[in-house]
């Protein structure tokens, strides 16, 4: 089948070609060559064009349409994807065949576009691919540009020159979410003070307010000693208090081998919110006396267990199979003090949800 759509595709682009049974021609301005069409195949292709060609519109009535601020090749580029549904996308063209798919509502190619773009992120680029997306509003090129962001924030601090020339309201983005992913806030820290070295006069008023965005409970001590306490700039700053107020929480806290000290820990959250770590280990169900419901997670920065009494099983359950797809964990079998199962359910990590999935044939 694919075949046959293959090739009557390439027989309509042969029609195209040689002009046979053409019913429109597009013309560039300033271009002396036309570019002959058959409005049915264009109008199947966006919305554009099927306004252009079927509406009460002058060009619907005449046989030419006069399409402006467009380059010949990239218009050949549209046509030719409208019936072959193929073009070349490279490093060179492909914002520019973005920006003219996105103008003509050619869903099929943008997406094809924005899935190049998104092969081609790196640390040296993310950031201005980021901004190519917020300008032209483009959702779904800007999430992945996010998410690669989260992800690589370390790589694009140590390599990238984007970052030196980020505005403060974009670093202060970055540095403020949740799930920035960072193995620990001591990056965080060094990363302001980065961005800050490369312009310190212009930029000493704006690291306070980046300052505001480290979450400095979850520093190590060994960052406060050699890189914050003894800094003179900081200490004359208005975030000063909050550092000092952090610094004795970790020496207070962190060292100590007292579990009745380290359990304060417990009340940092309170204090501050800690970053969602890019790994988090559940532990599901098992055996408290009885089988149990419970869902307890580890919280790597304070070097606690909790448990999620919001997440508990859908019924308790030991002696269970568990496996991880993506941000999605899968509960299959198990004992619940009565009878083996054959059930399964599935626990949504984003929406903290569970959600019962076809069960198994046997129980096991």
């Amino acid at each position: 089948m694919l075949k046959e759509v293959f090739e009557f595709r390439r027989n309509l682009n042969t029609l195209r070609q040689t002009g046979t049974f053409c019913d429109a021609t597009i013309c560039i301005p300033g271009e002396t060559k036309t570019l002959p069409v058959h409005r049915a195949v264009m109008s199947t292709c966006s919305e554009f064009f099927r306004s252009l060609f079927t509406n009460n519109l002058k060009e619907t009535q005449e046989n030419s349409a006069t399409i402006h601020g467009v380059s010949f090749n990239l218009m050949e580029s549209i046509i030719e994807y409208a019936y072959t549904k193929e073009v070349t996308i490279t490093s060179e063209n492909a914002e520019d065949l973005f920006i003219t798919a996105d103008r003509f509502n050619v869903l099929g190619l943008l997406n094809d576009c924005i899935d190049f773009l998104a092969g081609q992120l790196s640390p040296d680029n993310c950031i201005g691919f980021l901004r190519f997306a917020r300008f032209y509003n483009n959702k779904q090129l800007k999430d992945l540009c996010w998410v690669y962001i989260m992800s690589r924030f370390t790589d694009i601090v140590e390599t990238s020159n984007e970052y030196a020339h980020l505005t403060t309201e974009e670093l202060l983005e970055i540095l403020s979410n949740d799930k920035l992913g960072v193995q620990t806030e001591d990056r965080v820290f060094d990363a302001v003070m980065k961005w800050t070295e490369y312009s310190p006069r212009e930029r000493k008023e704006d690291c306070n307010t980046l300052l505001g965005a480290v979450r400095f409970p979850y520093i190590s001590e060994d960052c406060f000693m050699k890189r914050i306490i003894n800094r003179r700039d900081l200490k004359r700053g208005p975030c000063w208090k909050r550092i000092s107020m952090s610094y004795n929480v970790v020496k207070k806290i962190r060292p100590s081998s007292d579990n009745t000290v380290k359990s304060l820990n417990k009340d940092l959250p309170r204090w501050i919110k800690p970053r969602i770590p890019s790994h988090i280990l559940f532990v599901l169900g098992g055996w408290d006396k009885n089988v149990t419901d419970s869902v307890e997670a580890y919280d790597k920065n304070t070097d606690q267990w909790f448990e999620i009494k919001a997440c508990e099983l859908p019924e308790p359950r030991a002696y269970h199979g568990t496996v991880t797809i993506q941000d999605k964990v899968y509960v299959v079998g198990g004992y619940n003090s009565l009878t083996y199962l054959n059930s399964m359910v599935c626990f949504d990590a984003s929406k903290k949800k569970w959600e019962e999935k076809q069960s198994m044939c046997m129980s096991r």
